[in-house]
């Protein structure tokens, strides 16, 4: 049960990376040196991994069912010279609760592979959802 609870933490990981990339990828200019191509891309999801992106992600890895709030802002100059100002444009939400399987680990190998499939059609949403706005 153990080695079931560890890959479905991968595959909270990974599909909370590809969140934030896919988001960050559309909506803010992230330095090209630290963007790749991934040899087999998760959820069939063909975009660059951001190893800048996934440093800053660092605590989720250790824990994937913190919740995760990605906020996107303009900079507004500010008047008479000042300081410019933050205004919030989006908030993004992020939160896995974890349920107690029920059954055996045939049946959480059955669950990991159902929520493998809605990741991936939740990506294509998502990516297609953030060309739009």
């Amino acid at each position: 049960m153990e080695k079931a609870k560890g890959k479905c933490d991968r595959i909270v990981l990974e599909a909370l990376y590809n969140y934030v990339e896919t988001i960050l990828e559309d909506r803010v200019s992230l330095s090209p040196q630290d963007a790749h191509k991934k040899y087999k891309p998760p959820f069939n999801l063909d975009h660059l991994m951001n190893d800048a992106v996934r440093q800053d992600m660092d605590p989720w890895k250790h824990n994937v069912y913190s919740p995760l709030v990605l906020d996107v802002f303009h900079l507004v100059p500010g008047s008479h010279g000042g300081a410019p100002q933050q205004q919030l444009i989006e908030r993004w939400q992020a939160v896995f609760v974890r349920e107690t399987p029920i059954g055996g680990v045939r049946d959480v190998t059955g669950q990991l592979k159902a929520a493998y499939r809605h990741f991936s059609i939740f990506f294509r949403t998502l990516f297609c959802m953030l060309r739009v706005l």
